[in-house]
């Protein structure tokens, strides 16, 4: 997630600065390989992931998310559904939830549950089909959002939609 967000803000890292980054920050040097295609596959498929996230969010523009979560947002829906070797949305969401804890906020962590859970009910309902395809144009209308902060509800638990960060109340 963190090099994901350094890409973001320095769009003039090369590969060679995330490849140092992952190199540094691993504890675990066999796990290298693992991130760097993570990293190369949500950077290459952003656009489709981003449309997967805009699908899952009423009110909300990807770019105006706050921009941890969004990184948060499209590691984690690369590795549940577009990843040659998706992962478990269970898993993927938990682990979301505490990235969201630790590198952002508690209302971020709803957020994120919230949307993760529904990219993983449409892509459910999709079956073998991705929902994170090309858009329709009726699709593209994208509302301004009015509130970074969901509220209204305490859940914490991977998987709870609420708040429902598809509502603007």
């Amino acid at each position: 997630m963190q090099a994901i967000f350094q890409l973001e803000q320095n769009p003039s890292s090369t590969a060679g600065d995330i490849a140092m980054f992952v190199a540094e920050s691993l504890k675990f040097p066999e796990l290298e390989q693992f991130c760097k295609t993570i990293i190369h596959g949500t950077r290459e498929n952003q656009a489709r992931i981003d449309h997967a996230i805009a699908d899952a969010t009423i009110n909300w523009k990807v770019e105006r998310m706050a921009a941890v979560d969004r990184a948060i947002l499209r590691l984690s829906v690369y590795e549940m559904i577009i990843s040659p070797e998706p992962t478990p949305p269970r898993v993927v969401i938990t682990e979301a939830v505490e990235i969201a804890k630790r590198f952002s906020t508690n209302e971020s962590a709803r957020f994120v549950n919230g949307i993760l859970d529904r990219v993983a009910r449409m892509h459910d309902r999709a079956g073998d089909e991705s929902p994170v395809g090309p858009m329709d144009s009726a699709a593209e209308e994208t509302p301004s959002p009015t509130s970074n902060i969901p509220n209204e509800s305490d859940a914490d638990e991977p998987g709870d939609p609420s708040p429902d960060p598809t509502s603007n109340s």
